[in-house]
Order: structure tokens, then sequence, then C-alpha cells
């Protein structure tokens, strides 16, 4: 999400979708640079796993790029807009305030819903529980500052939203 990359190709794979990408020949390609990009998230080597992640993103912009006219389609019916919708701005809330203490309570107000049902909408459009999409989301920008900087992992657990 903090890639920005075009709002329909991001709801695409948040809603469990799959992107697969129109040219066959960047596929044995992708395979060797997989393999590259794994060794070197393994190696913990600071400046490797920093251009891995360069790279990882410029593929995903690539792949973006050719498959967002396929993508932009299908319209989704009014019904599909209005929950998709709700379920996007808890999907921001949460990525704008992850580092904050969330409640369900905090989030559904936010969006004008019961707590019960921004759970199950948010489960129903995402397939995921609200709490698990929030500790996610911590552990994916812990990830990225262990990978950035030398702070202590408590610092960057707070950081990350965890302890509050």
């Amino acid at each position: 999400m903090q890639w920005c990359l075009p709002n329909c190709f991001t709801q695409s794979i948040l809603n469990g979708g799959t992107v697969i990408e129109p040219d066959e020949c960047c596929l044995d390609i992708d395979r060797s640079r997989f393999e590259i990009w794994t060794e070197d998230l393994r190696s913990g080597g600071n400046e490797r796993l920093k251009a891995s992640l360069l790279e990882i993103e410029a593929r995903l912009r690539r792949l973006a790029l050719s498959v967002v006219s396929q993508m932009t389609q299908h319209k989704p019916t009014a019904l599909e807009q209005q929950h998709l919708s709700r379920a996007e701005e808890i999907a921001r809330y949460i990525a704008q305030n992850y580092n904050e203490p969330l409640t369900v309570e905090m989030i559904g107000r936010h969006v004008g819903l019961h707590p019960n049902n921004a759970m199950a909408l948010f489960q129903r459009t995402f397939g995921n529980t609200l709490i698990k999409y929030v500790t996610q989301h911590r552990l994916s920008q812990a990830q990225r500052l262990l990978v950035k900087n030398n702070d202590s992992i408590l610092n960057i657990a707070t950081r990350s939203g965890f302890g509050r």
C-alpha cells in the first residue's frame, strides 16, 4: 500500500484476486528473479535486502501497468461498490493509523458502522479479520523498519504499533 500502485490493481490483490502476467516471456524471467530475491531476503545483508525490495516494487509496477487495462473492464455493481467502499475505507484507516491504539469500536465508528457489522463486512470483503489485518500491517511495518535501520527491536515494535 505504501508503494501507491494503481488502486484497481491493489484492490484486486486485497480482495484475493489473482493477477496474471499477460506476457508469457516474463514468466521465465520472474522465476529467476524470485530465486535471486529469495536468496537476498534470506541473506540478511542490508544492501541486498534494499536492492531486492526496490526490484520487487519495480516488477509490481510493471505488472500493474500491463494488467490495469484488463482489470478496469469489470465494472462493479452499485451494491458491490458500496460494500467495497466501506471495506476500503476500513483498510485505509488501518493503514493510516496502524501505529496508534486501534479497537474494532474505533474502526467501526470511523466508517459509521456498528463494530460487529464492520468486522463482518471486512471479513467478507478481504477474507481476514480486522485484528489479523491490523497485526499483519504492523508486522509488515516492523519488517520494513528492521531492514531499513538499526533501531532496537523494542523501538521498532513501538513505532509499528505494538504494545499500545
